[in-house]
């Protein structure tokens, strides 16, 4: 269930999908719309579709922006991420996939394949172009070519930010 909260008011409104589907929020566009996943459940409950949709709170519409990738990835979503107009990334404790606009693809890497140990518990992009990506117990760098450990031994990475000097902080339980 996603809400809307009026702060000042202290009222909740709750958003309903047209289609009654199951929502999870996944974040907020440049624009200022909601990136929710929704999830329709099959007949044979084996089969679920997962699909990320844009929420437009000024209009009310719904865009049906991309089915989302494997299940292992889209049961457990911990962050959705635009990086320009042709990539959307997803991280889940399971792995990470990359969304190309053009192909209308997913480039699933799951956790212990393609040098990402750990799943994809948090992202970073810094100013540099590089980017991190926490999973369990190690921090992975992608820059345009094969994902590279940048340190283990972390237990849980919680949060990962730049500061305005360059300088990364990193948190763990």
């Amino acid at each position: 269930r996603v809400f809307l909260v009026d702060v000042d008011a202290r009222t909740w409104s709750e958003i309903e999908h047209p289609e009654g589907l199951e929502m999870d929020l996944l974040g907020v566009s440049e624009l200022g719309e909601l990136y929710i996943q929704t999830l329709k459940v099959r007949a044979n409950q084996q089969n679920a579709a997962f699909w990320i949709e844009l929420w437009d709170r000024s209009t009310g519409i719904w865009s049906r922006l991309m089915e989302s990738p494997r299940k292992e990835i889209a049961e457990t979503v911990q962050f959705f991420w635009k990086k320009d107009d042709s990539t959307y990334w997803m991280g889940s404790e399971s792995g990470l996939a990359e969304y190309q606009v053009g192909s209308r693809s997913w480039k699933v890497r799951i956790s212990g394949v393609d040098q990402i140990p750990g799943g994809a518990i948090h992202y970073l992009e810094m100013a540099d172009g590089r980017i991190w990506v926490a999973g369990q117990r190690f921090i992975s760098e992608y820059q345009q070519g094969p994902w590279k450990i940048v340190q283990g031994g972390f237990e849980r990475p919680t949060s990962m930010l730049e500061g305005a000097d360059g300088s990364i902080w990193v948190t763990s339980a």
